[in-house]
């Protein structure tokens, strides 16, 4: 029996069994935090990639994250409370009484303002470009050598609320065959369609269908991506469902609804090396599964 970390919850997976996870209340002790601003621009990328080894040096098996939806880390004994002010991406993770935390700035001014709030805290901070690190545990070498390598490292774009690029949720298949290089199928119920151009803002190709009367109701990339929660190719059931307390199914096809948009759902395919599939689709509709 393994216990996965779910926000305020912990869900307990029986192996073994097919029916959708339960959750049982608990608390996890996570320190509170404010609601800060997020900088996320539609259809572009993580700028940390999800291999950056914020865990590195903890045990195995007993961290939560990680994540994008943990609230960020409420520093302790500084002058003054330092809240994370507007970012365009954030990793927490968490490992018994430590805590790490990476953000990243659009300028490095903005990032170098931010580890200076951070002056007199308690926590280790550092800060190479627009990357700011924070720990309450010194950072082993592998994790502070990954940071000059931050800007280097590939990105993966998003998918998701709207959908990607020009490709939205319900546009009608008339304005989707307008796009440079589209391709739509012979006209149906269910009809398939593709669109392979790095033009009008589409890296990589988006694939999906099309319902009649709905427009478009299912997209996918043809390439490695993630949800603007950071749920992507290769991330695991325990991370799913930290991102995702919600999401239905059982462990090898899960349906996650897209925060703040109740007509919408990730539809995230699980293996055993971690997330297979991942598409955007519209609940109400009678094509995809």
């Amino acid at each position: 029996m393994n216990l996965v970390p779910a926000g305020a919850a912990v869900v307990v997976l029986l192996a073994g069994c097919q029916a959708a996870p339960s959750a049982v209340p608990v608390d996890t002790s996570l320190p509170p935090a404010p609601q800060v601003a997020r900088v996320r621009p539609s259809g572009t990328a993580h700028l940390i990639p999800d291999a950056f080894p914020l865990l590195a040096g903890w045990p195995e098996g007993e961290t939560i994250g990680p994540s994008r939806v943990l609230p960020p880390l409420a520093p302790s004994g500084c002058d003054t409370p330092a809240a994370v002010p507007a970012h365009v991406d954030l990793l927490r993770a968490t490992s018994h009484d430590q805590q790490r935390q990476l953000v990243t700035f659009r300028t490095r001014v903005e990032a170098a303002a931010y580890a200076a709030s951070l002056r007199g805290c308690r926590e280790h901070v550092e800060r190479f470009r627009r990357h700011v690190l924070v720990s309450t545990d010194p950072p082993p070498a592998e994790l502070a050598d990954a940071l000059p390598v931050l800007d280097n490292a590939a990105e993966r774009p998003w998918l998701g609320p709207q959908g990607y690029g020009g490709v939205v949720l319900g546009m009608p298949a008339a304005d989707l065959a307008t796009l440079p290089h589209s391709r739509v199928g012979a006209r149906q119920r269910c009809t398939p369609y593709r669109v392979r151009t790095t033009y009008a803002g589409l890296e990589p190709g988006v694939v999906g269908l099309v319902e009649r009367g709905r427009g478009v109701i299912d997209i996918a990339l043809a390439a490695p991506s993630s949800t603007p929660e950071g749920i992507g190719l290769g991330a695991t059931l325990d991370q799913v469902l930290l991102a995702y307390p919600r999401a239905e199914g059982d462990r090898e096809a899960l349906g996650a609804p897209v925060p703040g948009h109740p007509d919408r759902v990730y539809r995230i395919e699980v293996g055993p090396d971690g997330v297979t599939g991942l598409h955007l689709m519209l609940r109400d509709q009678h094509c995809a599964g």
